[in-house]
């Protein structure tokens, strides 16, 4: 047998040895504190073996630069450290929004920080400053350590205690029936370090395929061409009202209300102009972003949120506002009971071609329930952006009052709605929160339609969800349609339409105006023209590239639209 002490590369293999053992206990504490269930887990990685060969692989790639350093040790816990916060990170992002971190989240996270106290439990501050303080020890120790190579035991020490802070902190809000745990929006099937690594996107798509510009000019020629005159319109105010979380409670599997939580809009959910709208992910301004513009997202960018993308060149974009201001001398208002600087909406509705933006810190008298303004406040400045205006309206408002997290440990009932159900109580508890505040959404929204039948002037209302919300009855509800909310349109007057069971976010607009008989523009063109012909999407891609990222061929490298002067404030 060949000897290893009399090799010379034996330190060399020692430390190779040592490496690969590290990372074998850093995959799976991995697993372990991204896992919905441990055992299940693990059962399930037993039969997929090619899982674990590709994850346990990624990690070795990352952590490989450690054999350059004298203090390997340390080098290997620091890199382990940043992939451990990323998965705790994960884990709790599932737990508050029901999906996990992906890398665009990075994108945004200046966003993401200046709500985080609104999230933030005192249970996830302490764990944060425990792992903090383990992280902290853990590299200290190894750092002065004098022996090159020493017994993983510190590590593999950590190892079980960050494991069990898992259990304790964040397991204890996920006893759900096991049943009900096995697939959801999580990391399940392809493993956290695969799964977070591969949602790694550049920050736009790129150039489409056959984009030119005879491509380009053929495309215009025959939107010219085929063209769809609408009939005469009355040029209607039209009201899109984006409700943040809105969903229909009675689609919650095994719970059961003492009352309709949302008997309002309820009357109109299954009405001739409703339906489901397919929205691209749980992101409020994504979902925004198709509605106004009428560009399927994920053809432009696979994740980000175009509102901070540095891929934006502050062109004026198509939309829906930017058509009814030229063609038709709207007044454009966006609203919206948040900070105005969130997701740059301060900056970016002017781009969007809108002449006003309330925004939270123009609002009187607001009204606040678990630090998030109430909807109600926004009836007010609907009311009175239409009656301050002399012409038509065009009014695209946002609420925030249903917006999560929804706390487990919650015991009120401000709603007088009663929640019962074959589910964890803390299951319930947090259903409660998000019932008490959407019942008020409904009462508001409810008044809002009021007030439309009231109206002398045509008005057309456009009700629709942003996404589902972060509630564990629908995270972990693997038979629950996950990107689909619903949606319906009431005018105080006759509307041309047939109903679509399910209809997209980004057709939505189109829609409308064709129901409303306007017309619009080139994006529009191409909903109605291209939309029963095989190359569809393809269409739809190269228009919306060149109109937002391209050299705006099919106007002659021509801006259509020109910037609105935004104004923040009432008209």
């Amino acid at each position: 047998m060949y000897d290893l002490n009399n090799n010379p590369y034996q330190r060399e293999y020692r430390r190779i040895k040592l490496w690969i053992l590290l990372n074998v206990l850093l995959y799976v504490t991995i697993e372990c504190i991204s896992s919905l269930n441990v055992t299940e887990r693990f059962l399930y990685l037993a039969g997929h073996l090619d899982i674990i060969l590709i994850n346990f692989t990624i990690l070795l790639i990352i952590t490989c630069p450690c054999l350059l350093f004298h203090k390997m040790a340390f080098v290997f816990n620091l890199l382990a450290i940043g992939i451990l916060g990323i998965t705790y990170a994960s884990r709790i992002l599932l737990v508050i929004r029901g999906l996990p971190l992906r890398w665009p989240d990075f994108f945004i996270a200046k966003e993401g920080l200046s709500i985080a106290d609104k999230y933030l439990s005192p249970d996830l501050i302490l764990l944060i400053i425990i792992l903090t303080t383990m992280g902290i020890f853990l590299l200290t120790k190894s750092y002065s350590c004098r022996r090159d190579l020493y017994h993983p035991k510190l590590v593999a020490c950590f190892i079980v205690l960050i494991t069990t802070l898992n259990f304790v902190v964040i397991s204890k809000a996920q006893k759900n029936d096991p049943l009900e745990m096995k697939k959801s929006m999580d990391y399940s099937e392809e493993g956290m370090v695969y799964s977070f690594v591969t949602s790694y996107e550049s920050n736009n798509e790129a150039e489409p395929p056959h984009y030119s510009k005879e491509r380009l000019s053929s495309l215009r020629a025959q939107l010219n061409k085929n063209i769809i005159m609408p009939i005469s319109s009355k040029d209607p105010n039209i009201i899109f009202l984006q409700v943040e979380s809105f969903i229909d409670p009675m689609e919650l599997k095994d719970l059961t209300y003492s009352q309709d939580p949302i008997p309002r809009m309820r009357q109109y959910l299954g009405s001739s102009w409703s339906g489901m709208l397919e929205v691209p992910d749980i992101n409020t301004a994504r979902t925004e972003f198709e509605i106004l513009t009428g560009i399927k997202i994920s053809q432009l960018f696979k994740y980000e949120v175009p509102y901070t993308s540095d891929a934006m060149d502050g062109r004026p974009i198509e939309s829906v506002a930017h058509v009814l201001r030229k063609y038709k001398n709207y007044h454009t208002t966006a609203i919206h009971n948040h900070e105005g600087s969130f997701y740059h909406r301060d900056q970016v509705y002017g781009v969007l071609g809108f002449d006003h933006f309330i925004a939270l810190e123009q609002m009187e008298g607001v009204a606040y329930s678990k630090n998030w303004p109430k909807d109600i406040v926004l009836l007010k400045y609907i009311t009175e952006t239409l009656e301050r205006t002399e012409t038509r309206d065009f009014i695209f408002a946002v609420t925030v009052g249903t917006h999560s997290s929804y706390d487990y440990d919650y015991e009120e009932n401000t709603s007088g709605i009663t929640i019962s159900g074959d589910k964890d109580i803390r299951v319930i508890h947090q259903v409660q929160d998000y019932i008490d505040r959407f019942s008020e959404t409904d009462q508001f929204v409810g008044q809002l339609i009021d007030y439309v039948h009231q109206m002398k002037e045509p008005t057309i209302l456009v009700v629709y969800g942003d996404h589902i919300p972060a509630l564990d009855a629908i995270t972990y509800d693997k038979d629950y349609v996950k990107d689909q909310v619903p949606y319906f349109v009431i005018s105080n007057y006759s509307l041309r339409h047939q109903k679509s069971s399910v209809l997209p976010a980004y057709r939505m607009y189109t829609e409308v105006l064709n129901a409303a008989g306007i017309k619009g523009g080139m994006i529009w063109a191409v909903h109605n023209i291209f939309k029963d012909r095989a190359n569809y999407f393809e269409t739809l891609q190269l228009i919306a590239y060149d109109l937002v990222l391209g050299n705006r061929w099919i106007s002659d490298g021509q801006d259509i639209y020109k910037p609105s002067d935004l104004k923040l404030g009432t008209p």
